[in-house]
């Protein structure tokens, strides 16, 4: 009971650094071939050469923002704080990346499901040992 405040801590601490790799790489991307914007007010593609800016202003007048390039950094937390780092990283993510906020909240549960088997069948697995003992 005692390690939680610092657990607590440094899932934030990871939590705030991550968000600002994150602010860092935000970068739009060409609708027509996908690649990376070279800069988020671009108005050409310097891949392909077609014009975004307007395609861009007008994905974000029906809802639909560009998508956005996210650190795969964010599986981490899912993996060293199981279901609550899933359900901290798809609550950040949802919003730019859905498919990788979805990929961390199923990992955080499939990571904390195997701790409850390996716990279980070990469990099991000591009961005749702890009963030559009483």
């Amino acid at each position: 009971m005692k390690d939680y405040p610092k657990i607590i801590s440094r899932l934030v601490c990871l939590a705030i650094v991550l968000s600002i790799d994150y602010k860092k790489n935000r970068m739009p991307f060409c609708p027509g071939c996908g690649k990376e914007l070279p800069s988020p007010d671009a108005d050409v593609c310097t891949h392909c050469g077609r014009l975004v800016k307007e395609q861009l202003r007008s994905a974000a007048n029906e809802g639909n923002k560009p998508q956005t390039k996210r650190s795969g950094w964010w599986y981490l937390l899912p993996i060293f704080f199981s279901i609550i780092g899933g359900v901290i990283a798809y609550f950040v993510l949802k919003e730019d990346d859905s498919k990788l906020a979805k990929n961390c909240l199923i990992l955080g549960i499939i990571i904390t499901g195997i701790g409850f088997f390996v716990g279980f069948f070990m469990g099991l697995a000591m009961m005749p040992m702890m009963a030559t003992y009483t």
